[in-house]
This record gives C-alpha cells, structure tokens and sequence, in this order.
C-alpha cells in the first residue's frame, strides 16, 4: 500500500496529462450557418462560420472556393464573436483569385483573446446563374491567444443552390430566362437576343468569370418584342478582353416589378 501511496501523485499527474491531451487533439468542427442555402438569380445572402466550442482563441484564417460563374463574392467581415468584443481587431478580406476567397480576422491586444461558441466570419454573396455550387474551405486555422495553432479544426463543406423560387414562376415573363448568344463561342463578338413582353428599362451587362463587370451594352428604355444587343468583346473603355467564360445579365423593370435572367458566353482567343 505504502508503494501504492508513493506513486499516487505521479500516477495523478500521468493522468491528467492524458486528460489534457486527449482534449487538445479533439475534432473542432466549425460549420456553415444556414447549411445549404438557396437563393433566386439577383438576390443576395450572409453565409456565417460558427463556432460551437468554448475555446479561447485570437485569430481565425479562413480559404474557401466556390463557383465564380454561379455566384458572385461580394464582401467579407469578423463575425460578431469578434465585432461585439470591443477589442481591436484587424481583418481582411481577399478574392483576388477566381472562385476562392480567403479572409482573416485578429485580436490586436496582446493579452486579448476571444472565447466559443458564436459566429467567427461572415461571407455576402449574390446568385448569378441557376446552378449549385459547392462552397468548399481549403484551409481552415484557428489560432489560440499565444499564438499557437490550434489542431484539427475542420470545416465541412456545404452547397450554395441558385433557382427561381417555384412560386415565383408564374409571376416571370414568359421569356425572361431566356437570353440567346449567337454565336457562341465567339470571336471576337456575337449578339445578345431576348423578348421582352412588356415595355421598360432594361440593364444588359457582360462579367467575367470572377464576377467582376465587365461592360454594360444597354442601360435605358426599351420596347416590348425582340431586342438585339451586340458586343465586342471589350469593355467600357475599348480594351479587348481575354478569352475565358463571360456571363451576360440582363435586369428589366416593368411597373416597379425586377427581373433578371443570365446566360454565359465562351469568348474565344
């Protein structure tokens, strides 16, 4: 027994090492909030990152991609574990790269830190063209207030649907989703044709594949009927633009009512 006693506190120790361990090298799952989205052509949403865990952490790094010829990055920003603290905080917001972005946010005080659950990021996006597009984080870090990486944080991926709302469709014109590129591919220009069924004024615009607008052919009244709109190719200052995947986007307004309807377009180089 006097063996037993001698080695109790070692045996303690050994213990609660392992405790400590085990909770250190635990799963964090961060998650999307709401899962699976669906949003009409034109609309926009907030999809957040929440943290279900009571950590202490500082600073959260974050990589996803999406679909860029589906949905379009708008902004990003700390979510309100960071915005209410009333720390400082230094964040940043990228999507420099076509179909990925990547934002950042960090508690400046040194001796300063955040603690689970709540919202860590939030990302704005708006539906261009019917479609799913997987939202997919390629890297995701949480880092604890010294510092130090927090291991295994993990953030599964989850879908963005853009669709015309089912009871929605009734309320379109008849044509309104349908605008026809002839030719397509081109090079280096081709003609936008659509119906309009009623009078009004009409937005035609070309982005490229990063969302990013490229031209606008029409911006004005326009008549009920067929409507033909050519481009060139190039942008709003003359300069030609490379090939690639260009999504065209006509909005009209009729009587105060606002409807959209894209379609992409292959310009060949």
């Amino acid at each position: 027994m006097k063996k037993i006693f001698k080695y109790l506190p070692v045996l303690t120790a050994a213990i609660i090492l392992t405790m400590t361990a085990g909770a250190a090298l635990a799963q964090i799952d961060l998650r999307f909030s709401p899962p699976d989205t669906t949003i009409e052509p034109g609309a926009t949403t907030r999809i957040s990152i929440m943290l279900d865990d009571a950590i202490y952490f500082r600073t959260i790094e974050l990589t996803v991609t999406y679909d860029s010829t589906l949905i379009r990055s708008l902004d990003g920003s700390p979510g309100t574990l960071f915005s209410d603290s009333g720390f400082f905080i230094w964040d940043d917001f990228e999507d420099d790269v076509p179909g990925e972005w990547h934002g950042f946010a960090i508690v400046m005080g040194a001796i300063d830190s955040l603690s689970g659950p709540g919202e860590l990021f939030s990302w704005e996006v708006e539906g261009l063209i019917e479609g799913t597009s997987p939202i997919i984080a390629i890297e995701t870090d949480l880092f604890e207030p010294n510092a130090n990486k927090i291991p295994d944080v993990g953030l599964a991926s989850t879908t963005l649907r853009v669709r015309w709302a089912p009871t929605a469709v009734h309320d379109l014109p008849r044509m309104q989703n349908e605008l026809d590129i002839y030719p397509n591919p081109f090079n280096p220009g081709t003609q936008i044709r659509f119906d309009l069924p009623d009078a009004g004024r009409v937005v035609l615009s070309v982005y490229d594949a990063r969302g990013r607008r490229v031209a606008t052919l029409h911006d004005g009244q326009a008549d009920a009927g067929p409507f033909t709109v050519n481009w060139n190719g190039k942008n709003d200052n003359g300069l030609a633009q490379p090939g690639g995947v260009y999504l065209f986007r006509m909005v009209s307004v009729h009587n105060g009512v606002r409807q959209a309807a894209v379609t992409k377009g292959v310009l060949l180089k």
